[in-house]
């Protein structure tokens, strides 16, 4: 009905006036939106080039870091994989006279940033043999445990037989 009738000056001014002013509104909207929405990406690039420095310095100290935990644990050296972890055994036990009847590796296990070796070995010597292996074992290579220990006797003649697991924890390089 409006738009039938020819509109005055100050009628059309009026519109214009109430147009524009509903346009800078809205534009007033929109620019509030992508000024918040950059802020926020601004935060967020801040905040990932400061992980990225953070991650830089780790990745140069990489080297110290290798060298020290080569000197803290200076048996995990060997144990690269299981077989390394088994010729560790073998060289250690034979250092401290412990004769092994069987040994066998058990699966590796990976948990997050470490491995975990496993070995079964199988023993019939007096138990001071024993304690003597595992003594020095704990000794040179850090990070090694024993799960399981098991020793049996059929009769007092005989050398008690001892059944254990060993454990070697390894990070992954």
């Amino acid at each position: 009905m409006i738009f039938k009738k020819k509109l005055s000056k100050k009628e059309l001014l009026l519109w214009q006036v109430s147009i524009a002013v509903v346009l800078i509104i809205a534009a007033d909207g929109l620019i509030r939106k992508a000024k918040t929405a950059f802020a926020r990406l601004d935060k967020e690039i801040s905040l990932s080039e400061a992980q990225v420095l953070k991650m830089q310095s780790v990745i140069g100290n990489k080297g110290m870091l290798e060298s020290t935990y080569a000197t803290i644990n200076p048996g995990s050296a060997t144990i690269k994989d299981a077989d390394g972890f088994l010729k560790t055994i073998a060289r250690y036990a034979k250092s401290s006279g412990l004769n092994i009847r069987n040994m066998k590796a058990n699966a590796v296990q990976e948990k997050g940033l470490f491995k975990v070796y496993s070995v079964e070995i199988e023993s019939q010597q007096p138990v001071m043999s024993l304690a003597k292996f595992l003594d020095v074992l704990n000794e040179e290579v850090k990070g090694v445990g024993i799960e399981r220990l098991q020793i049996s006797a059929q009769n007092q003649k005989e050398l008690p037989k001892a059944i254990l697991t060993v454990n070697a924890v390894t990070f992954e390089q």
